[in-house]
């Protein structure tokens, strides 16, 4: 019983430190994978509607519309719109430095466009210590 006890305890001061603080990482990678899905959600709604939407990105988050009047593309899973609205998917978390200023619009055709042109770089998006891309022509949203 008290080399179990005496195991337990060593497994537990090896565990416990590994386990401490992932909230912000569980937090960051959730935050990614939202944000990867919400893109190709936008790009995949504006070829099946031929209708070009919109992302605008901030600091608090990201916001998607639809191009041509402005309503809020609503998540598929909640019904609630991608903004930065508390509670709402689109918002940052408050742990999470996300560093994407300007706006993306995916055309009918599914490619992005920044500032009335066609993207012929990658469009970068800071969470953190990662970087994601938007890649041009395709649209594919990527992490070299």
């Amino acid at each position: 019983l008290i080399l179990v006890l005496v195991l337990l305890g060593i497994l537990a001061a090896i565990a416990v430190p590994r386990f401490a603080g992932t909230g912000e990482a569980f937090a960051q990678a959730a935050f990614e994978q939202q944000l990867k899905s919400a893109l190709r959600y936008a790009q995949q709604t504006a070829v099946a509607q031929n209708r070009p939407v919109t992302i605008e990105f901030s600091s608090a988050g990201f916001e998607i519309s639809f191009s041509d009047n402005n309503n809020p593309l609503r998540n598929p899973a909640d019904g609630k719109p991608f903004n930065t609205q508390p509670d709402n998917p689109g918002r940052a978390p408050d742990n999470i430095n996300f560093s994407a200023n300007g706006t993306i619009r995916f055309d009918g055709l599914g490619r992005p466009w920044n500032n009335g042109d066609l993207l012929t770089e990658p469009f970068n998006i800071g969470i953190n210590n990662t970087t994601l891309h938007i890649a041009p022509q395709t649209g594919t949203v990527y992490e070299p």
